[in-house]
């Protein structure tokens, strides 16, 4: 297969049917992960692109369930975060060090 698929964790929670419908998907078929998180209280439904965050110990998404089922079907590729709240277009250099930093501790500690 030429191109791989990209699963979005975002995309995935949304999707009511996603947990069900995953095991037909072929691991060895995706080629990249993205990753954010949402600590918005909204239903599921009202979410939109303006929640994605870094991920945080109140991630509502289950990114850390969606990364260890991924995991445990043998994925060992690519994660990048994707966050697009509109308020990390005002975050400092430190900040987006600092956000990363703890994203990523996050999903060695909780994740793996």
């Amino acid at each position: 297969m030429p191109f791989k698929l990209l699963l979005d964790t975002f995309h995935h929670h949304l999707y009511p049917q996603a947990a069900d419908e995953f095991s037909q998907v072929e691991v060895a078929d995706i080629g990249l992960v993205h990753l954010s998180g949402v600590d918005d209280s909204r239903p599921r439904e009202q979410l939109t692109d303006a929640e994605r965050i870094m991920l945080t110990p109140k991630d509502r998404l289950g990114t850390c369930e969606q990364v260890k089922a991924l995991e445990a079907r043998g994925y060992q590729g690519v994660y990048a975060f994707e966050p697009f709240a509109p308020e990390l277009a005002q975050w400092s250099e430190a900040d987006i060090e600092r956000e990363i930093e703890q994203s990523i501790a996050l999903i060695q500690r909780h994740c793996a």
